[in-house]
Formats: C-alpha cells, structure tokens, sequence
C-alpha cells in the first residue's frame, strides 16, 4: 500500500511541476547563478569575470552553480533540463515529506500531507527558473529527515549523516549557515541527560564542519581572510533599514534617492565581480544601517512586523496587481483570487500548524525538531528585507502539522505509523 502511496504523490507531483515549465521565467539573481555555472565549466573558478583574468568571488555558495554546471555537462547549455530536472526533484521532495509525516504521525497524515505539498502552487513556483529555492527545499527537507530518525533511532550516524546535509544545505543557499546552532538548541530542549545532549551535538557538528570548511578554506586561500561560507554581507538588512520603504501585499521598496537608484545598491551590484571592492561596500552599508535604525527604531520595528505578514501571506506569486491597484481598476475576479489564495493557501494552514503545536503540546519533545523549522525561518527574516520566496523552504513543514490538525478535528488522522 504504501508504494502506491508514493507512485500516486509522484505521479500528481510530477505532472503539476511538468506544466510550470511552460512558463519560465527569468530574475537577476538567476542570470548569476547560470553565469557561475558557465564559469565554471569554461575556466574551473568559481567566479563572475567573463574574460581573464579571472577573480574568484567569495559572494554566492558553491552548491547550487554547480549543480547546473553539472546539468550543462550532461545536457548542453539548454536551460530546459535545468527546469525538467528542478521539476523531478521538488516531486522527490514530495516523497520525502510523506517520509517525515509517516515518522511523526500516521499513513493517512503522511500521504494527504504529501499531496498538500504536491498541490499547493507555492511549492511548484520555483521549478521553471534558475534559483536555488527547489534544490534547497528538498536537502533541508532530508536534512531534517535525517536528524528527526537520529534523534529516534538514538543514531550517532544519522546525526553525522545530518550534520554533513545540514552542510550542503548551507552551501546551497546560506539561510542555513547559522541553523546549527538552532539544531544544538533544539537538542538541548530534547535531551534531558546532558551527556547524551554533548554526544550526539559533537557528532553532528563535526558532519556539519566537514561540509563547509573546505569551502571556508578555499575561500582564505584566495582572499586570505577568514570567510564564514559566504561573504554575502548586509544587503537584505541595508535594504530594510531604508526610510524609503513602501509596502503592498508582497513587500517592495522605492530605492530611490534624489531620483536615482540608492547609491550603495549600485555600488554593490556593479562590485559583485570585485571581492575587494565589495567587501568595502558592505562596511559602508553598515554604517548606514546604524545610521537608519538609531533614527527612528520603532518604524524599522514597525516594518518589520508588517513585511512578516507579508512573508508568510502574499498572492503576488500567481497574480503580480497588488491589492490595492486590483482595487482602483475594479478587477474583483483578481481581488477574489488574492483574497482565496492568502487565506486558504497561507493563513489557514499557519493556523492549523498553530493548533497542532496545541494539540501536541504534551508530547512536544517528540514533534520540536520538525514543528520548530517555521519558526527558524520566522526569527531569521524579521530583521531584514524579504521577498515571499524566502519563505517557501517552511511550508512543508507548515503543511504537515496542517493537515494532521485538521484530520485530527475531522477524527480521520489514522492509526500512528
């Protein structure tokens, strides 16, 4: 029964994921990561220099370029095996929810989560374009499958296992970078023998440090600085500071100043081939942040609380008219599918994970591991500017303890697996 289970989440998976690429499309973050990939093949360096000679950068992670310079390798420079393969493999990450779901709760739990996350258009956006969010979704996702069978299983090599994921996962898009800490965390509130607690934490910190510090190294040997996996520096938090702040029903900003573009936004884009010239980019941005925040903190904080809502709650992925244009043109069939997707593609299913976490709350030790990876996400972006893509590596998690919830008040959710 349950390879049927599974053959009918890929086949569903798969065929939704198939249809998106009929529309690709294409974003500046997207065009760097394809050229790294390029770079890569034609020159063996991880860098943005079109023509010798050639400077390393430090500013993305290795991951994701070369998993399409290795697409590139096998299928030629045609983007669309990027997007067939992206397809196949959020229809993987499919499979590996239901795994995770079966292993907190029941069957029944574990194939109508599944196929939440099979359905829901927020988990499909990604596939037709050249951006990392598909590919890390689904290594946080065995990440954390991983780490959740350790801590059952008592496992030390599962908690390696997950420690060297939780690595690439960092490598692939650095969100992850500090989420160690958050696991140790968690292991903390798991472990009431504090001998058990050090045990498994060494072993999954030293998989964790033997993913990432040969990219750590690799980075002080062509720069001669100690860089923690990325340089990517404050952008995203410059971004959020700015006064200049304008918000709809997906977070956008006016970078204007005197007319022209924030200054140090070019700085940093025209930098990005220049390590050096970049790294004093993200000092002066520093600087400005203090600055912005130190002038007027509660309308930073202000913002900050409104753009979480939007993190969590935007329509824009499958209507680009905000609210408020829909409104003045009178489109009410675009209002009302804003309307239906914020609410029952976002609101109600961060509500019934809520209620989960209630009724759960007596044996919460067993569920924190997984229920606690929204909230990672949550805290992580409260500070900083966001697009709604950022939080699309959560709703599988999200999902789960939604549907449990609700086959829970229904008194469908099965018998524990």
């Amino acid at each position: 029964m349950q390879k049927k289970d599974l053959l009918v989440i890929f086949s569903v998976a798969l065929l939704i994921r198939l249809l998106f690429l009929f529309h690709p499309y294409e974003t500046g973050d997207s065009k760097e990561y394809r050229n790294l990939a390029s770079n890569l093949i034609k020159y063996s360096s991880f860098t943005y220099s079109s023509q010798p000679p050639i400077s390393p950068t430090t500013h993305r992670t290795p991951v994701f370029p070369g998993f399409i310079a290795l697409i590139y390798l096998i299928f030629g420079m045609n983007d669309k095996f990027i997007y067939l393969v992206q397809a196949i493999i959020s229809a993987i990450t499919c499979l590996v929810v239901y795994f995770i779901a079966l292993d907190l709760f029941s069957r029944k739990v574990a194939f109508w989560s599944a196929i939440a996350v099979a359905l829901h258009p927020f988990m499909s956006w990604f596939v037709n374009t050249s951006m990392p969010e598909t590919l890390f979704a689904f290594l946080l996702l065995v990440t954390i499958f991983s780490l959740s069978r350790a801590i059952k299983l008592n496992n030390s090599w599962l908690f390696l296992l997950g420690g060297i994921l939780l690595g690439i996962s960092a490598l692939c898009r650095p969100t992850t970078k500090f989420m160690f800490l958050w696991v140790i965390a968690v292991f903390l509130f798991i472990y009431k023998n504090k001998k058990v607690f050090l045990k498994y934490s060494i072993i999954f910190l030293v998989g964790f440090f033997l993913s990432v510090l040969p990219w750590c190294l690799r980075h002080y040997i062509v720069t001669k600085q100690v860089i923690f996996i990325t340089s990517q520096g404050p952008d995203n938090l410059y971004l959020a500071s700015l006064p200049s702040s304008v918000f709809d029903d997906v977070t956008q900003y006016d970078f204007s100043v005197g007319g022209s573009r924030d200054p140090l936004i070019m700085k940093a884009m025209l930098s990005e081939a220049n390590d050096l010239e970049l790294r004093q980019v993200k000092k002066e941005m520093w600087e400005k942040i203090i600055a912005n925040i130190s002038a007027n903190p509660l309308a930073y904080i202000g913002n900050r609380i409104k753009c979480e809502f939007f993190l969590w709650a935007g329509s824009n992925y499958i209507i680009s008219t905000n609210f408020s244009e829909a409104r003045s043109r009178r489109l009410y069939g675009v209002l009302i599918i804003k309307v239906f997707v914020v609410i029952f593609l976002h609101i109600l299913p961060i509500f019934m994970y809520f209620f989960a976490g209630w009724l759960l709350r007596k044996d919460w030790r067993k569920y924190l591991l997984v229920y606690s990876v929204p909230v990672y996400f949550a805290i992580l972006h409260f500070p900083i500017h966001i697009e709604m893509r950022y939080s699309m590596p959560a709703y599988p998690y999200i999902l789960i303890f939604c549907i449990y919830a609700i086959l829970k008040v229904t008194k469908n959710e099965g018998l524990p697996a």
